[in-house]
């Protein structure tokens, strides 16, 4: 019984340092698609995506694993699922040369006037 109180700071510092090294390896696989993308972000923008990118993931496996829910491969799957999340960030940033608030869909959309 005196075991789980002493072990449980060590748990959670495991478990705290494994995930800072999965979103520092996922922001360097980041580092990669932003060049792809033709994006100019910086290692800290992409950490914070990188953070913002498990989060989904992290919600659904301790779902799972509170359900008692086994799917197979799902570390991949988890895998997947966090670089789909961080393309879709890396390319959200990405700079182009259109000005969306001077669009017509852009205002119609919120209900602005062109004139």
């Amino acid at each position: 019984k005196i075991a789980a109180p002493v072990a449980f700071p060590f748990v959670w510092l495991g478990s705290f340092l494994y995930r800072v090294l999965q979103v520092t390896i996922y922001a360097l696989i980041g580092l990669a698609l932003a060049k792809m993308f033709g994006t100019t972000l910086g290692f800290d923008a992409l950490v914070r995506l990188s953070v913002i990118a498990i989060t989904p993931v992290l919600i659904l496996d301790t779902l799972f694993g509170v359900l008692g829910i086994s799917i197979p491969f799902w570390s991949f799957l988890c895998f997947l699922v966090a670089m789909g999340y961080l393309a879709f960030g890396i390319n959200a940033n990405r700079l182009d040369d259109v000005d969306y608030m001077k669009t017509s869909v852009a205002f119609t959309a919120y209900g602005f006037s062109k004139e």
